[in-house]
């Protein structure tokens, strides 16, 4: 058994990351663990990745916008190999950074699988930790979903990750990961000349997840497609079915 810990936070997201940080520069014994590479979903797999693709489509879209007012937008697109290299430039170097930031304020930090063994111990990979506190900041876990054709799906993190873009691309969803921005992914997509498909439910129940069915990709995912562990996700009663298809 290691040394007791003061706290020991579960998850390197924005959340834990920034609990351990501030513990432990105040003198605190802090330990962090997380199964991933250390940065969370917000730096890694969502928001700041997001907005590095979305960029290109923004310029695009303010070019059409002026078209007909002095601004020719001839020869603009997306080069979507390029996008992906230049977040990767950005997200690639996030882990270690956020790593040796707490390995610098003096917090132990762990990869690994962590389990409860008892009420002031945890297992990390075999190994048993005790801490007076725990924090618990693992965000949530994927659920499956399982309607025919399902297997075709991807989640948002393996979109943000393709290295072609699919002609066609059907989008399930309007929470948080698709529609935070102005500039959302579907709108993204459009810019790089694919058609956009994005199913709709009733105006006001809209799921909170969103995947995308992409029609040729290179790669297809397993059936880890995610949505909350209690997702809203129903049939489309007849009178609330609806697709917005959009194509550059």
């Amino acid at each position: 058994m290691s040394d007791v810990f003061d706290l020991l936070v579960i998850g390197a997201g924005m959340a834990g990351t920034s609990a351990a940080n501030k513990c432990a520069a105040q003198g605190w014994r802090v330990g962090i663990v997380d199964a991933l590479p250390y940065g969370g979903t917000c730096a890694l797999r969502g928001c700041d990745p997001k907005k590095i693709l979305r960029r290109g489509a923004e310029v695009i879209d303010a070019a059409r916008l002026m078209n007909g007012t002095g601004i020719q937008e001839n020869g603009l697109s997306v080069d979507w190999a390029a996008l992906m290299q230049r977040k990767r430039g950005f997200t690639d170097g996030v882990p270690k950074g956020v790593e040796d930031e707490l390995t610098g304020n003096g917090a132990t930090t762990f990869h690994g699988h962590a389990e409860f063994t008892g009420p002031n111990t945890l297992s990390i990979d075999g190994t048993t930790h005790q801490a007076e506190r725990f924090l618990i900041a693992s965000g949530a876990t994927p659920k499956p979903l399982t309607f025919p054709g399902a297997e075709h799906l991807i989640d948002s993190t393996q979109f943000l990750d393709l290295e072609e873009l699919p002609k066609r691309i059907v989008f399930i969803g309007g929470g948080s990961s698709r529609l935070s921005s102005p500039t959302s992914p579907p709108e993204l997509v459009r810019s790089a000349r694919s058609s956009t498909t994005v199913p709709g439910r009733c105006a006001n129940s809209i799921p909170t997840w969103w995947g995308c069915w992409c029609h040729g990709a290179s790669r297809r995912a397993s059936a880890s497609s995610a949505v909350p562990a209690s997702p809203r996700w129903t049939p489309l009663p007849p009178d609330c079915r609806s697709a917005s298809t959009v194509t550059a």
